[in-house]
């Protein structure tokens, strides 16, 4: 068939599906075949370029009819290039480590064992202390305070047998300085901080440079509770025990085998202790573990209760950085160690209320000054400790832990009270500046508004003072007519 001084051969089979063929090529808005294929081509120049301007319907139907099969089989190219582009867009983000899916918010708690130990089991013990916020006189304590942390957090690990592990690391959702971190072995020398945090009756005897050692009342060893070495400063904790550093945006604490070796027996299993305190952030803006509810009409009012939540996860995978879970994963195999009971402890104001937490705390107890204010330091009086803890089963091993606690505090003070009445004085100057302003642009209509309201005033008093004298004329009338019908009588 000659269509414009075109030759095109009729085929009986499919056109398209030699189109799509790797033999075929597009080129210009042209179909042009490869030497090997049996498919036709058109030769000429494209659909819609100038040397088409003059051909003939035919031809521009044919060049149009060619370029909506391109069209049409480039489609799906295109959609299929975009989904994977798409998939190659997610395989790289499920790669990256530091990528998560949700936000960073558990600790994590985990061993490296001995070449070729199993079986270590451990105890974490997790206490929170949430200060109350204390007016400080000098700006220097101020910013002493701000800097420390007001609130700390304290991680506790019991191992059964120390000399089954290597390592120690726990994980921390956040950025800690080593000058943040103090260790709580100090401390355990007074006996009656020791009986408050185990709960049973200890002695602690110090042996240096050894651990100390917590004895029952029997005599028997309860554990050995290592005491950490300071730095050639004696600022903080010698890095060649307590190795601390930044790990996908929170930092890891490593208890080097030095610590580890220290509170090892001479023979059997040696159980040890190991606590260390961290200073939280002042403002909860890098605090993981604390959240305020701000409440935005607090200046309006002169106390007012303000929210806030502890949320604290162990071990979460859902809240875990994928680097940590690797992390995690390569230094402890699966079944190497476990988790036998986790606990979690947090010191509030007794004027905080606890409204809401996602399980039935263990217990709860009055804090004793006394005895805790030398352990906490700028402890106020009037704390309350809630306690939570999970024990492991047979069948049913610890993974991980969670606790949520909702506070309820009712915020009133000289600052708040100040607040307010500042927050009041200003919105009455800003209300007679505003009147001072509005009065001169709106004088002339409110002197008539006033005018006007005046003559109804006086219209409306001078019609009452009628209806008054009318009323009174009737009854004198009234009057006289009952005594006039008594007298006739």
């Amino acid at each position: 068939m000659v269509v414009s001084g075109r030759t095109f051969k009729r085929r009986t089979t499919n056109p398209f599906a030699r189109h799509r063929s790797k033999n075929s090529s597009w080129s210009r808005g042209r179909l042009v075949s490869s030497p090997r294929s049996s498919s036709y081509s058109i030769p000429g120049p494209a659909y819609g370029s100038s040397e088409t301007s003059c051909a003939s319907p035919q031809s521009r139907l044919v060049n149009l009819f060619c370029l909506t099969q391109q069209n049409i089989l480039r489609a799906p190219c295109r959609r299929h290039s975009r989904l994977e582009s798409q998939r190659l867009t997610l395989a790289a983000r499920s790669q990256d480590p530091g990528e998560t899916m949700s936000s960073n918010k558990s600790i994590a708690v985990w061993c490296v064992p001995v070449a070729g130990k199993t079986g270590i089991a451990f105890e974490v013990h997790f206490n929170y202390w949430r200060m109350p916020e204390a007016p400080r006189k000098r700006l220097r304590l101020r910013k002493a305070r701000a800097d420390q942390g007001t609130d700390f957090a304290e991680i506790g690990i019991m191992v059964e047998d120390v000399g089954l592990v290597e390592k120690l690391s726990i994980y921390v959702p956040t950025i800690v300085r080593t000058s943040a971190i103090q260790d709580c072995a100090p401390h355990f020398t007074n006996h009656e901080v020791v009986q408050g945090i185990f709960n049973e009756v200890l002695t602690a005897n110090s042996s240096r440079p050894g651990p100390l050692v917590l004895k029952k009342s029997n005599g028997r060893i309860f554990c050995r509770m290592h005491l950490f070495a300071k730095n050639l400063a004696g600022e903080a904790i010698s890095a060649n025990e307590l190795s601390v550093h930044p790990f996908s945006e929170g930092t890891i604490c490593t208890i080097q085998p030095s610590a580890l070796r220290a509170c090892e027996a001479r023979s059997g299993a040696s159980r040890a202790y190991f606590r260390l305190r961290i200073a939280m952030p002042a403002n909860n803006d890098g605090n993981p573990f604390v959240e305020d509810v701000p409440v935005y009409d607090r200046f309006l009012l002169s106390g007012y209760d303000q929210i806030e939540y502890l949320d604290f996860r162990l071990n979460e995978a859902r809240t875990l950085p994928t680097a940590v879970e690797q992390r995690m994963a390569s230094d402890q195999p699966p079944g190497a160690a476990r988790m036998s009971l986790v606990a979690f402890l947090t010191a509030v104001p007794v004027s905080a209320e606890l409204s809401v937490a996602n399980t039935e705390f263990h217990k709860m107890r009055l804090l004793e000054y006394p005895i805790w204010s030398a352990y906490a330091p700028g402890l106020p009086t009037g704390m309350v400790v809630y306690h939570w803890k999970r024990s492991a089963r047979p069948r049913k091993p610890i993974v991980d832990f969670s606790a949520f606690v909702k506070l309820q505090t009712r915020r009133s003070g000289r600052k708040t009270l100040v607040q307010y009445l500042g927050f009041a004085f200003l919105f009455g100057i800003a209300g007679n500046l505003a009147a001072g302003w509005l009065q001169p642009q709106l004088g002339p209509m409110i002197a008539a508004v006033w005018t006007g309201l005046s003559s109804v005033a006086a219209h409306i008093g001078a019609l009452a003072k009628s209806l008054v004298t009318l009323g009174l004329s009737v009854w004198r009338k009234l009057l006289c007519l009952l005594s006039l019908m008594s007298v006739v009588r």
